[in-house]
């Protein structure tokens, strides 16, 4: 009796700790992400409205893992997403995208992450009021694809 008292007391603990150690995405707890206004938290972050997570347009799995969130040939896409979306839903407010970006590219760096992506100013470029997203060569990556071998 006491053991199974004891697995019940204790396995919540254990549980909690392999959720953690697997890096199981937590930009929601990032500084910063709770002010967002809501046309960017909850349709471009969250996806209120079904597929429209950054996640999920990344294909990362449910629950998402930091190692898909942040994977550093997948950074430019989700910044890009990010940028599209965000102009979209905050009717193209530079406040905004800016406060999405950073908190993406913040919460991937803290998370270990090396950068891949490029600077706002190179995702966003102002054309006579339109927005539009500038391709990223993958010479712009901060270091090598980690899927390729060494050439040794």
């Amino acid at each position: 009796m006491l053991k199974q008292g004891l697995y019940h007391l204790l396995a919540p603990q254990f549980f909690g700790i392999l959720v953690l150690a697997n890096g199981r995405v937590s930009i929601d707890q990032t500084e910063g992400y709770g002010s967002q206004r809501e046309c960017a938290q909850n349709l471009c972050f969250e996806g209120s409205f079904g597929s429209n997570r950054i996640d999920s347009v990344l294909g990362c799995p449910s629950p998402p893992m930091d190692d898909c969130f942040c994977r550093l040939d997948l950074q430019a896409s989700a910044t890009s997403f990010l940028s599209s979306c965000v102009n979209k839903q905050c009717e193209s407010n530079t406040i905004d995208l800016t406060q999405a970006i950073n908190i993406y590219t913040g919460y991937c760096a803290s998370a270990g992450y090396k950068s891949g992506s490029a600077t706002l100013s190179s995702l966003v470029q102002t054309d006579n009021d339109r927005r539009y997203c500038v391709s990223i060569p993958e010479s712009a990556y901060s270091s090598p694809d980690p899927f390729q071998a060494p050439n040794n």
